[in-house]
């Protein structure tokens, strides 16, 4: 067996392994991603090639965001915002760590676009085979906890579905991915080779029913509207009576336990209570910030000094504008928000064309709808395992760029 050979194999099996992972546990992802990177580092030579004009941009983003953390790092360093007495502390190394993620889109391109089509559908089919096998889960655990529970405060005897994702919300924002791709996929007006539509859309009603178990308010909003958004590119009308039997599902759930969930005031308050702190925050220092992601730090401090008669819930904005408007200021926002600009529209871009990967781009535009709209509660974006999905799914849609780019020629 020649080196190529060789590499040619070791890259797909290290590419199925870390696309599976991404749909297990946090330790599992960066167990495959090590793996990854040795493979990446052994056959280097081979793998490196120029990138497309699109991805350039793409990178430079990567860059000025990184840039605009660090720049944050540095002004909290210098010029540290102070309450009660106690200041923001800058531990660079820690504080960078999640930056890298940044570079792991162009580090799977490089992988993946050695693959053919065909197997590039392949890693896909496995990544969706993993989540769908992940998510058959929910159904148990929603009733019984296993394998881990997470207690539903208001339906007694019930638990959130977290799979192996360890929070409820977690789970909320990264099946949405392979979620919205089986869902296209099973009401395509296209039909694919290879591509089963009752499987795909058996998928998307396991997947479905996932994310409703997650039992997440602004689940529960943000994705009726990404599928109405996906509505609006067409579908094969006819196989929409497939979904008959998720709406006898739906409809048997109790509706008051929905009521019940949507009409709790637990966890409301005090997301505006930490919206508060993350807008005087951001007052304080509004260009620069008062450092990438320290606004957790800041959070006791604040009560302290404000209302140090109460205790209050602390902990990160709870919400993805405010974490970063707080962090890393006007200038690290703005980035940040072109950064998100250039992922959503290159998903647009692949949208606008025909066949597989025109359905591939749409999937992952409503996907990352969906993501932004979670993010109005959460900080979902810098959540290390919803990292790891959002990056793979870039990497996923950079690769789909250039077959059909190649399939055009």
């Amino acid at each position: 067996m020649n080196w190529k050979v060789k590499s040619d194999q070791a890259v797909k099996a290290a590419l199925i392994l870390y696309a599976m992972s991404t749909c297990l546990s946090m330790s599992f992802m960066n167990a495959a991603m090590g793996i990854l990177l040795v493979v990446t580092l052994s056959y280097l030579p081979e793998l490196m090639q120029p990138l497309p004009s699109d991805l350039i941009r793409f990178w430079r983003a990567s860059y000025w965001l990184i840039g605009a953390c660090l720049l944050s790092l540095i002004f909290a360093w210098y010029h540290p915002l102070q309450l009660a007495n106690h200041s923001v502390i800058v531990h660079f190394g820690q504080d960078m760590s999640k930056t890298w993620y940044f570079l792991l889109p162009f580090w799977l391109f490089l992988m993946g676009s050695k693959l053919s089509s065909e197997h590039y559908q392949k890693l896909i089919k496995y990544w969706l085979f993993a989540a769908f096998g992940v998510s058959a889960l929910a159904f148990l655990q929603f009733y019984t906890g296993f394998p881990r529970p997470q207690s539903i405060p208001d339906l007694p005897g019930r638990f959130h579905a977290t799979l192996f994702f360890g929070h409820h919300l977690s789970t909320a924002s990264i099946l949405i991915f392979p979620f919205f791709v089986l869902f296209t996929l099973g009401f395509s007006k296209c039909s694919y080779q290879g591509w089963h539509r009752s499987w795909m859309i058996l998928g998307a009603w396991i997947l479905g029913s996932a994310l409703f178990f997650t039992w997440s308010r602004m689940l529960w909003i943000a994705l009726p509207v990404g599928i109405g958004i996906w509505c609006l590119r067409g579908f094969k009308k006819k196989y929409f009576l497939w979904l008959t039997p998720c709406l006898v599902f739906a409809y048997g759930m109790p509706f008051a336990a929905i009521q019940a969930r949507f009409l709790n005031s637990m966890g409301v308050f005090e997301r505006f209570e930490l919206w508060k702190i993350n807008w005087y925050c951001f007052l304080q220092r509004p260009f620069l910030g008062i450092g990438f992601r320290k606004s957790a730090m800041m959070a006791p401090w604040y009560f302290q000094e404000k209302d140090p008669s109460h205790q209050h819930f602390v902990s990160h904005a709870h919400n993805n504008m405010l974490e970063m408007l707080s962090g890393v200021g006007l200038v690290g926002t703005s980035i940040w928000m072109y950064w998100n600009y250039r992922a959503m529209h290159l998903a647009y871009q692949l949208a606008q064309k025909k066949g597989f990967y025109g359905d591939l781009g749409w999937s992952f535009f409503c996907a990352w709808i969906v993501l932004h709209l979670n993010g109005l509660t959460q900080v979902n974006f810098w959540e290390g395992k919803v990292l790891h999905q959002i990056m793979w799914s870039l990497g996923l849609l950079f690769i789909a760029q250039k077959h059909s780019t190649r399939q055009a020629h």
